[in-house]
């Protein structure tokens, strides 16, 4: 009987010998140490392109941000100047009377330069008031005049025009501005340059002005 027990042992003992032989083993000592690197230096990788992509994500809705505000600073910048340009710049006004019909001239000019004509003394009525003024047609589209009346030893004027345009003619009611009697007058000519507005020369000359019943 103790003979047969130990026959059993051997038996099993050869049984697991030849398992071993045959190469069955556990999973893991299938993956080799190279194999498992690989595996852990993917796992990084992937971790490093998720940061990267989160990180570029934030990037660009930052920059998106920016670009925003800088807009948006522009925008208000600009409106902002061409308030203040609208504010400060103030446009000239343009002389749009016309002549006054009547039955007698009582107004010579002559011209010693072709831009600005040069006032004569006059004699106006309060029943025929008016003195016509123009801006020759040769300063069309180059020159604008104004003119001013200014009795001698005033500091004001007692008329002075709006820019009166090339080719342009009006009257200006001269009795209605000054009492019956005679005056000594400076008739300031100024010129200015269309389009910039720039004044240029002009002309100052002291006439006669006498206004009648």
């Amino acid at each position: 009987m103790r003979k047969e027990s130990v026959t059993d042992v051997t038996n099993v003992e050869e049984i697991q010998g030849n398992s071993s032989s045959n190469g069955v083993s556990s999973p893991k000592e299938n993956l080799s140490a190279q194999e498992i690197d690989e595996m852990i230096e993917d796992a990084e990788d992937l971790e490093r392109q998720a940061k990267n992509e989160k990180r570029k994500k934030n990037l660009y809705k930052v920059g998106l941000l920016v670009a925003i505000i800088i807009i948006i600073i522009l925008l208000l910048k600009s409106c902002t100047t061409s308030k203040s340009l609208t504010d400060n710049t103030k446009m000239p006004e343009f002389e749009t009377s016309g002549l006054i019909e009547r039955s007698t001239e009582v107004t010579n000019y002559t011209a010693p330069r072709i831009d600005i004509p040069v006032i004569q003394s006059f004699v106006v009525s309060k029943s025929q008031p008016y003195v016509d003024l123009y801006n020759p047609e040769t300063n069309k589209g180059n020159y604008y005049l104004q003119f001013a009346f200014t009795v001698v030893g005033e500091e004001e004027p007692f008329y002075q025009s709006k820019l009166v345009e090339g080719g342009h003619k009006f009257s200006v009611n001269i009795g209605e501005l000054l009492e019956v009697g005679e005056y000594q007058a400076h008739i300031t000519t100024s010129s200015f340059e269309d389009g910039t507005f720039e004044q240029k020369s002009g002309d100052d000359h002291i006439i006669t002005i006498t206004v009648t019943e």
